[in-house]
């Protein structure tokens, strides 16, 4: 029916580290192949790992948790040197100081931290979002879907519910039903790809 919005990744390190932006990053871990380290806590947070790694040709130390918090946590304490953290979770601790962000997964700055640039400003092409989106059974009326996707934007355009969604991280972007199903289909061989080369399987 409608695509409702996107949430970005923020990639943060910890400050000791000595790297103050994505293309001093990227120059460490050539010089230092392998032993800088990268935390995940999800699914979401692995595939951009592997993502950085191909795209800039560099090798990092993966590290497995079973969340972001205490992937996060290690970040601050220096027991790790980075991870992906959703907004809503890295964005705090990057306002405090506690740790740094070099970059976030979409392609456009994002309003939660709009002094960090998108990774893509210097990895060309990177991008890695996850999205929510209204959906109805197969076989509902032509007619039906039209109206449902015509009252979710009037809904979506509404300044309450987009300062709503922000404070969650959501940055609205509506897409009509023609197409949400162009990019649900390019997102599904996306991410196939993607976790195919992360070697993820399905549990």
């Amino acid at each position: 029916i409608s695509r409702i919005g996107t949430i970005a990744f923020v990639l943060v390190t910890n400050p000791s580290l000595p790297a103050k932006s994505m293309t001093e990053l990227i120059a460490l871990a050539k010089r230092q192949p392998g032993k800088l380290t990268a935390g995940s806590g999800s699914a979401g947070s692995l595939v951009p790992v592997f993502m950085l790694q191909q795209m800039a040709g560099i090798e990092l130390n993966h590290i497995p948790y079973k969340s972001i918090p205490p992937a996060l946590a290690d970040v601050v304490s220096g027991q790790i040197s980075m991870v992906y953290a959703d907004m809503v979770t890295g964005s705090p601790q990057v306002k405090s100081g506690k740790v740094r962000a070099l970059g976030v997964t979409s392609k456009q700055r994002d309003p939660l931290l709009p002094d960090v640039p998108a990774i893509a400003e210097t990895v060309k092409d990177f991008e890695l979002i996850a999205w929510f989106a209204l959906f109805a059974p197969a076989g509902t009326p032509q007619a039906v879907v039209d109206r449902l996707a015509a009252e979710s934007r009037k809904i979506l355009a509404r300044g309450d519910v987009r300062e709503r969604f922000a404070v969650m991280g959501i940055r609205v972007a509506p897409l009509s039903p023609a197409e949400l199903g162009k990019f649900q289909q390019s997102e599904l061989e996306k991410w196939a790809k993607l976790a195919k080369a992360a070697n993820i399987v399905p549990e």
